[in-house]
């Protein structure tokens, strides 16, 4: 009994195969579409999985951004396993930072009780030069200037402390601790 003028649907009592290869069990429906039909059916199917391909590729990116560098190294180290991470490198004065430590940290409260703060964070360079700024000076300096580096290879102390090879985008490699990245 034909559905419309392209497309028909046969019923068949026979057991045997298509030309395709596919098997046919007796009281099986065979169908029988256009090539234009089946193109567009195909087409259809296919943007569905592009759509969820790229949804699976934005939320990859969202996780990937909210992740924490040091336990996703851990991991991946474990696992032996390389996403061609990215991480995102500080700069202060056009150069990349490559590690800090507070070296003052005075709270204190005054007569008048009010708490007050000071704060110095001693910064180690990419050409091994040391700055000393305070700390919400360093905070909004590493904020606003950033490049970007692909990971080429990451190691695990005996501390389980992890250093990374980066190569930033200005073409230079630096090995830099997990805390100093992103």
């Amino acid at each position: 009994m034909a559905k419309n003028k392209d497309d028909k649907e046969l019923e068949d009592d026979t057991s045997g195969s298509d030309t395709a290869g596919a098997v046919i069990k007796k009281n099986d429906k065979v169908v029988m579409i256009t090539e234009k039909k089946l193109a567009e059916i195909l087409k259809s199917v296919e943007k569905g999985f592009a759509d969820q391909i790229a949804d699976l590729k934005k939320d990859n990116a969202i996780l990937y951004e909210a992740a924490d560098k040091t336990l996703l190294g851990k991991v991946l180290n474990k696992n032996r396993k390389s996403l061609g991470m990215s991480v995102m490198l500080s700069r202060v004065q056009g150069k990349v930072v490559v590690g800090w430590r507070m070296i003052m940290d005075v709270v204190e409260k005054n007569n008048n009780g009010v708490w007050t703060e000071k704060q110095v964070i001693e910064i180690t360079l990419e050409d091994d030069s040391k700055v000393e700024m305070p700390y919400m000076q360093f905070t909004n300096a590493i904020a606003a200037d950033r490049i970007n580096a692909k990971v080429l290879s990451r190691s695990v102390d005996e501390d389980e402390n992890i250093t990374f090879k980066v190569k930033a985008n200005n073409g230079k490699e630096y090995n830099i601790g997990a805390s100093f990245v992103n």
